[in-house]
């Protein structure tokens, strides 16, 4: 999750993306019907490894690979409507290395693997040239293979809005809620900015990895030729997801959860219109683990220090 619960930052076919963020394609105004298809597609793919990074309090450390995929749809009814649909899957596959305080007994991991699938969809309205508003819904479920799906299910929505100052300066903001796993409604303030203040320099948070579903944070992007980019950002990440009924009692239908803020070196290549690849490395800081029971009362909760991560992803538009 970035920001929020595991895709709800989406990108083009989201929230938070290119498309589909508030304003993004109102630069120069509200499409027309002669601006491309009525319906476009597109296939995504990537994964990250976070190395490995010991915890700060009881010992013991924890590296991670997440594998993401997911396949968008966007559609065009009218130059002022548009309709996106998006089905995204993440998987996190946490290798935990001695025992900590997230260890519900000696020699036990607090969890293994976990996967997370999202179905999401937006609506959004361009009113003129400048204002541009978005509404959307997702549901997702988030755990291990053999936890409950009822109890692995949450449910959110978004709604923004953004005006084009110029076609090179478009702001806006929203709202994102979501249900948690035994806890209360997540909140969170959305903030969009697509930005290029000098020529091939901008300031903008839709222009990251369309394969990574968590969004693409805030980023200082350079354009070094047609087709080549190279990017620093950074952007918050939480993750929550519910574990299955095995082990002792404190950990059996729990809950995991995971704070952590990375900041990152982007490469971005596009050869032609249809393929986009990036690669990242980085550090994720900041990072808080957590374990809930079964009725949300927490076991455990320990920092971990700062870990090293590379990426890469990719995407396929049709």
């Amino acid at each position: 999750l970035a920001a929020a619960p595991a895709f709800a930052q989406e990108d083009e076919f989201g929230a938070d993306g290119a498309e589909a963020a508030p304003g993004a394609t109102l630069e120069g105004g509200p499409p027309t019907a002669d601006d491309g298809p009525s319906v476009s597609t597109v296939l995504l793919g990537g994964g990250i490894y976070n190395f490995a990074s010991s915890f700060e309090q009881g010992g013991g450390e924890v590296s991670v690979g997440r594998a993401f995929a997911g396949v968008g749809a966007r559609f065009r009814f009218d130059p002022q409507i548009g309709v996106g649909l998006r089905l995204a899957y993440e998987g996190g596959f946490y290798d935990f290395d001695g025992d900590s305080r997230l260890s519900p007994a000696p020699g036990v991991a607090p969890w293994g693997d976990v996967h997370s699938v999202q179905i999401g969809g937006r609506v959004d309205y361009a009113f003129d040239r400048q204002w541009r508003a978005n509404l959307g819904l997702f549901f997702e479920f988030s755990g291990k293979t053999s936890a409950s799906a009822g109890d692995s299910f949450t449910v959110g929505g978004t709604i923004g809005a953004s005006y084009s100052f110029s076609e090179t300066f478009t702001l806006g903001g929203g709202v994102l809620l979501s249900s948690r796993l035994e806890e209360s409604v997540l909140a969170i303030p959305l903030i969009f900015i697509d930005w290029e203040f000098a020529e091939n320099w901008k300031l903008t948070n839709v222009a990251g990895p369309e394969a990574y579903p968590t969004g693409a944070g805030l980023e200082l992007e350079w354009t070094i030729s047609d087709g080549f980019a190279l990017a620093l950002g950074a952007r918050y990440e939480f993750r929550q997801f519910r574990l299955d009924d095995s082990g002792p009692a404190s950990r059996a239908g729990g809950v995991g959860g995971v704070q952590q803020t990375p900041v990152w070196l982007r490469a971005e290549w596009r050869p032609d219109a249809a393929w986009r690849f990036d690669g990242v490395v980085g550090v994720s800081a900041f990072q808080q683990w957590e374990l809930l029971d079964a009725g949300g009362a927490q076991q455990a909760k320990v920092d971990a220090d700062p870990s090293l991560f590379v990426g890469a992803f990719l995407s396929y538009r049709f």
